[in-house]
């Protein structure tokens, strides 16, 4: 090291205060904290093997439905209006029917059909999980029970083959939580098999299933939970995800989520029969309303067909006639004709004011009879009441998508609103035709009748009777006739959607194993990775070469690291050591600083106590021995004199006593514990230790022993904490700072740094002392370290080909990290 370079920057040099991140710092504690990376990935695999292991699985399932015919609502012709009578065709808005299969009403439709309404479970020591098929018991609730103790597990017990118990606890556990806390007994319940059990609570059934052994066997706590239906429809339509396969086609795809396969399979399957069922009844409705009325219309007609029958029969019997004479039958025939047309006239009137007080009423047309079904073939009343319907079904598809306040929904109202006005208008219109026609027929009638009446009594009741039979038959025969239409056409009636793929399962989408692992391996590195972080950023301590030279410009003269060993004189038991030989390189550096005089007092000291400055200064003497020169060490610590219990010196005697004039120079000077190193202990502890140091007889001293010895080397007390050392500076020619690795706070760097500013303490130096092994500067064709510590043990290590105590070996991870070590970078830490 040249004097150039140990010179001390000028006083109003610059240095860096800020709390840079040190990257080569956190790679030090990445190298010394590596063992927490192993443990932490070996908590978070076991996590997150044990959260795999012991969490409630979630399966996904899936099925396909393709939706016929989705596109937009039209009105049909009257010869549509009903699909399997030819009278109207059903048309679907795929987005409605999207709405209408994720509906609550639906779902709720295919969870009441299911046994969905008690869920069994069993706890295990630490994993509680839901048996879906697999129950040892198989509970049936009374249907007439006032009270249904619901939401709160039951736990049953084994009792004997024909009895159990039931068992009510305090505490409502989650079945699917990994622990069960400690509960008490709320109610306890016996019950036999087979048998109805009533209580204050509950009414219910138990019958043993075919793994009842389970429960026999104790394999488990088993326990029973009754479910409000409603939450558990609401529960399977938030899972549920209904979208369209793609942008082109109607295909939909039907998604639920649950912990039971079987389960979320089941309900699938159960949701989209009845998605199917729900438009084939939409499609049907009308047909059966049709073949309701016809029904109701031929109980009525059937009467009067056979009252007719029987008492035409009886006449002709009675009267011995068969048939009616020409003119009368003529007379007869054209009776029978305006009484039926007169029939047709009521039966068209009554339908129409039927209609008319229907839609009045503005009730659901999905429940009216079609026109065409009374054999009404008026093609503008066909028509305004398919464009009706059409009108209503798209509102109520509508309403599972969209508010009243939608505007297409508003659009809609207007649209009923103006059909139905029309047709209320036609309907009015038809009346008063249809009652024109009546009178009409009416008015012949009385003609025909008048005819009538001149013929014979008999013949003409006989004739009145034949009509009354013609008549109730042939209407008798078109009702059947209709009958069976609606019947053929109710049969030939199959839905427009068509389940494609039942359900089956999608796979196991929690927990992701995958996922779960990479997480536990990320945590495993990220939590050790940012408690390093945090110490890098947040240390107060010395850690690298560079936290000094970023506080301060006061030159560094050395480096020691730090080593395993047990002498406090290394320098003496192993002169061979990387310690000896950086104690040589010391003495070398010292000898181009002060070179105004030969002879160099050497002040050492530290910031605070436990820096190593008494072992130091020990070696560093002992090291200036061996070049020939004559050495004293002066133990200048009056408060603590640490020296003297190293050494095992004599406390009688010392510097304290000399400036008290109890001892002279020679007296004090110790030279049998060390040879050739004359040593000057501190002597007892006196009360005023900073007044004995500013005492002139310490000057005399100083300035008698420079003028026997080349060196004089001094080992004082800790600048940091007393104002000791700023009077012995008065008499050194060079001072020594000591700063220990992962032990000097930084503060009291700049501390150092204020001294240098205001040339309080001249000729400063910094020793930087056991600095671990893979921080130490590289040397030249070999790595070397040296170092020691304070109190009852010293300890030295070392690698290379020097003589050491032991051999400390690079860890792998050493040399992983002494690749980004290069010399360039090193000598800025």
């Amino acid at each position: 090291m040249s004097n150039t370079d140990l010179k001390n920057a000028s006083p109003d040099t610059n240095v860096s205060t800020s709390n840079k991140f040190d990257f080569w710092l956190f790679l030090h504690y990445c190298y010394k904290y590596w063992y927490l990376f192993i443990i932490t990935l070996g908590i978070t695999y076991s996590l997150g093997k044990a959260y795999i292991r012991y969490a409630q699985p979630v399966y996904a399932v899936n099925a396909m439905i393709l939706i016929k015919d989705a596109g937009n609502y039209s009105a049909k012709s009257s010869g549509q209006f009903m699909e399997g009578l030819g009278m109207f065709k059903m048309s679907y808005n795929l987005y409605n029917e999207i709405e209408i299969i994720k509906s609550y009403s639906l779902v709720y439709k295919a969870v009441k059909a299911l046994d969905f309404e008690t869920s069994y479970y069993v706890s295990g020591t630490i994993k509680t999980g839901e048996i879906y098929q697999s129950s040892p018991v198989k509970v049936v609730l009374d249907s007439t029970a006032a009270t249904q103790l619901r939401g709160v597990p039951l736990y049953i017990y084994y009792v004997s083959d024909s009895t159990y118990k039931i068992v009510r606890k305090t505490s409502s556990e989650n079945p699917f939580l990994f622990w069960q806390s400690s509960s008490s007994v709320l109610g306890e319940y016996h019950g036999v098999y087979g048998r109805q059990l009533t209580t204050p609570e509950f009414s219910l059934t138990v019958y043993p299933s075919v793994f009842f052994s389970d429960l026999k066997k104790s394999q488990g706590e088993y326990y029973f939970i009754v479910n409000d239906l409603y939450s558990v429809a609401s529960s399977y339509a938030s899972r549920l995800t209904v979208v369209q396969q793609s942008k082109y086609s109607s295909l939909v795809s039907l998604s639920v989520s649950g912990g039971m396969i079987e389960k979320e399979i089941n309900f699938l399957n159960k949701l989209t029969d009845a998605y199917i069922q729900y438009g084939l009844d939409e499609k049907n409705e009308i047909t059966v309303n049709t073949i309701r009325f016809i029904d109701d219309q031929l109980a009525k007609i059937t009467d009067s067909l056979t009252n007719s029958s029987n008492q035409l029969e009886q006449f002709r019997h009675k009267e011995n006639l068969v048939m009616v004479e020409g003119n009368a039958e003529k007379a007869y025939e054209e009776l029978d004709m305006l009484e039926k047309r007169k029939a047709e006239i009521q039966i068209q009137t009554k339908y129409y004011q039927y209609l008319y007080d229907y839609i009045s009423q503005n009730q659901d047309l999905k429940k009216v009879v079609a026109p065409s079904a009374v054999g009404i073939a008026d093609i503008l009343l066909n028509q305004l009441v398919g464009e009706l319907y059409t009108l209503q079904s798209e509102q109520t598809s509508l309403a599972f998508s969209a508010k009243e306040k939608n505007h297409t929904f508003t659009v809609l109202e207007i649209k009923i609103r103006n059909t139905k006005e029309t047709l209320i208008e036609n309907l009015n219109n038809l009346i008063k035709t249809s009652n024109i026609y009546l009178k009409d027929n009416e008015e012949r009638l009385q003609k025909t009748y008048t005819l009538l009446y001149k013929l014979p009594k008999s013949q003409r009741y006989l004739a009145g009777l034949q009509r009354q039979y013609s008549v109730n038959e042939k209407i008798y025969n078109v009702l059947l006739e209709k009958r069976t239409e609606a019947g053929i056409a109710k049969a030939s009636n199959v839905s427009d959607n068509k389940i494609i793929n039942q359900s089956t399962l999608g796979g196991k989408i929690f927990p992701n194993e995958s996922l779960v692992n990479k997480n536990a391996m990320l945590y495993g590195i990220l939590i050790p990775f940012l408690i390093i972080v945090f110490i890098t950023y947040f240390n107060s301590k010395i850690i690298s070469k560079g936290m000094i030279t970023r506080k301060t410009d006061i030159p560094i003269i050395g480096t020691l690291g730090h080593f395993e060993g047990n002498s406090i004189v290394p320098v003496l038991d192993f002169p061979k050591s990387s310690f000896s030989e950086s104690m040589r390189a010391m003495r070398l550096n010292l000898q181009y600083l002060a070179t105004h005089t030969p002879k160099k007092v050497i002040g050492v000291t530290s910031t605070i106590s436990g820096e190593g400055k008494t072992f130091f200064a020990l070696n560093l003497s002992l090291s200036l021995m061996h070049s020939g020169v004559k050495v004293v060490l002066l133990g200048a610590d009056l408060r603590r004199p640490r020296l003297t219990g190293m050494l095992n010196l004599p406390y009688d005697r010392g510097i304290s006593s000399y400036i008290i004039g109890k001892h002279t120079i020679d007296e004090i000077i110790q030279k049998k514990f060390i040879s050739n190193l004359d040593i000057i202990p501190g002597g007892p502890v006196p009360p005023n230790p900073s007044e004995l140091i500013e005492n002139e007889k310490f000057s005399e001293l100083v300035t008698e022993l420079k003028q026997r010895y080349d060196f004089v080397v001094i080992d004082t007390s800790p600048v940091g904490l007393v104002a000791d050392y700023l009077l012995i500076a008065k008499h050194t020619d060079i001072n020594l700072f000591m700063l220990r690795h992962d032990y000097t706070k930084i503060g009291m760097v700049e501390d150092l740094e204020v001294f240098r500013r205001e040339n309080a303490i001249a000729a400063l130096y910094l020793v930087y002392n056991d600095v671990e092994q893979n921080l130490v500067r590289m040397g030249t064709g070999y790595k070397y370290g040296y170092g020691y510590g304070t109190g009852k043990g010293y300890n030295y290590g070392h690698t290379g080909y020097y003589a050491t105590t032991n051999d400390s070996r690079k860890t792998i991870l050493g040399r992983v990290l002494s690749l980004f070590k290069k010399k360039e970078n090193l000598d800025d830490m």
